[in-house]
């Protein structure tokens, strides 16, 4: 969120999921998709007064290539011709797909075309960094001292654990509807709860974003403050992920008597009190280019005990001990557990573990069932469909399935791609190696005075906040 106010990255995404010139005015797409030619604007300026220059954009994406930075976010770029040769050590920098002609002009070259390559370019991973500043600097040049920016805003105050206070940026090179000079953000570890809230009851805050939030406090704000309560679909998916090549969850049988246990209408409005919605569509959730609605597997406990019994398992008879993880939400995984005792008559015992621990222990090979989640990075069914998917169930394939995510993936028609999204997901949800549970929202809440406030899952954009005098 901050990110976006301090950088610019070549394109942007609109709050209605748009990709629109941002730093590149223009661009070409050519070689059939394989290759784009970005022009920069020659106004665009870094907050010392230096230009900003296709080299940046150059310098940076092979700085998040160097396997020695350890960006976490290199993979977002491996779609640049020789991309993954080089991180993987069989490549030069020079044989990395994109170079800058000139101050202006910057050339990319893609391994193959990529329907949504712009997407991926809206995500400020990939916006630049100032090279001239990270030359002199090193690591430090991110610090109050030292930080250089582009963006709509520029760093005024920075006190950790305390507050972020950023101003206008006079000099920035685009497009600006707003009328917000001055943004002061508190910083907390103990903002959690209803604090947020109590802060926006006194008067001290004109906004409140609800973010990790118990479901009651959000309850209070919409019940509390109706006219200034405003939510609408994040890009996140929470899911159960099955490892297909362990027994029992070999068996589609189990895999689909387990999503027929669950019924996720009484999950949404009984645990989360509806502040979410029940996952009954697919893994791309609502708000989502590509969303399917309805296309999940319904609730059907008689069906579920039936495809158990079918696979050698009948009322949960000789179901065996299964390795279970839960990364989140443990009221949702208490209720899966009752869920699937009441309907299946099996037992199951989840472990709590944080993601980032789960995958650094690499324990997916020796896990059966785990419960967890994925946000989107950039609009578009790739970054559920692909990404997540062959990230958290790399076991599961399906060849009908790989190849629509070919077809789809080089698809350069945004509506055809979509379909052939759709068609997949399909597949995916009839074999289940995943169980969509809940769709979550974004929530917050305005003071009156607040009279525009473009915000989508992908984007804050504070640059377009209209403030009225009060």
């Amino acid at each position: 969120m901050i990110i976006q106010q301090l950088f610019s990255g070549l394109v942007e995404c609109t709050p209605d999921l748009d990709i629109v010139p941002d730093l590149a005015r223009s661009w070409e797409i050519l070689d059939n998709g394989r290759r784009y030619v970005f022009h920069l604007r020659p106004e665009a300026r870094w907050s010392d007064g230096r230009p900003v220059t296709a080299h940046d954009f150059e310098f940076t994406w092979k700085y998040q290539l160097n396997p020695a930075k350890a960006s976490p976010n290199h993979e977002l770029l491996f779609d640049l011709r020789g991309a993954r040769a080089y991180y993987e050590g069989r490549a030069q920098p020079d044989d990395i797909g994109v170079r800058a002609v000139d101050d202006l002009t910057l050339v990319v070259e893609l391994e193959e075309p990529v329907g949504h390559f712009l997407q991926v370019l809206a995500c400020n991973m990939l916006f630049a960094i100032p090279r001239h500043a990270v030359e002199a600097y090193g690591p430090q040049w991110a610090t109050p001292a030292n930080i250089i920016t582009n963006g709509p805003f520029r760093l005024e105050a920075w006190r950790p654990e305390e507050c972020i206070v950023l101003v206008r940026n006079s000099d920035y090179h685009g497009r600006a509807t707003g009328n917000v000079s001055r943004i002061e953000l508190t910083v907390s570890e103990n903002w959690k709860g209803d604090e947020g809230l109590k802060s926006y009851e006194a008067g001290t805050s004109d906004i409140c974003v609800f973010s990790s939030t118990a479901p009651e406090t959000i309850e209070q704000a919409r019940q509390q403050h109706p006219g200034e309560y405003v939510e609408m679909p994040d890009a996140f998916t929470s899911l159960a992920f099955f490892n297909v090549e362990r027994p029992p969850f070999d068996d589609v049988r189990v895999r689909q008597a387990f999503v027929h246990a669950v019924d996720r209408v009484a999950l949404a409005e009984g645990v989360f009190r509806s502040i979410v919605s029940p996952a009954t569509g697919g893994c791309v959730p609502p708000g989502m280019p590509g969303h399917s609605e309805r296309i999940g597997l319904p609730y059907d406990p008689e069906r579920a005990r039936q495809l158990m019994a079918e696979a050698g398992y009948p009322a949960g008879r000789g179901f065996p001990t299964i390795e279970a993880y839960y990364m989140g939400a443990l009221r949702m995984t208490q209720h899966l557990q009752q869920q699937w005792h009441d309907s299946l008559g099996v037992n199951l015992q989840f472990t709590f573990m944080p993601s980032d621990e789960w995958r650094e222990q690499q324990l997916w090979p020796a896990t059966h069932l785990a419960i967890n989640g994925w946000t989107a990075d950039y609009p578009d069914p790739h970054t559920f469909l692909s990404v997540a998917i062959h990230g958290f169930v790399p076991s599961w394939h399906n060849a009908d399935y790989d190849h629509l995510l070919n077809v789809a993936r080089h698809s350069t028609d945004p509506i055809e791609r979509i379909k052939v999204y759709q068609s997949a997901e399909r597949i995916l949800i009839q074999e289940a190696p995943i169980m969509p549970l809940r769709y979550t929202r974004l929530y917050y809440l305005l003071k009156p005075w607040i009279k525009r406030y473009p915000i989508s899952p992908f984007g804050t954009y504070w640059k377009d906040v209209v403030i009225e005098p009060h």
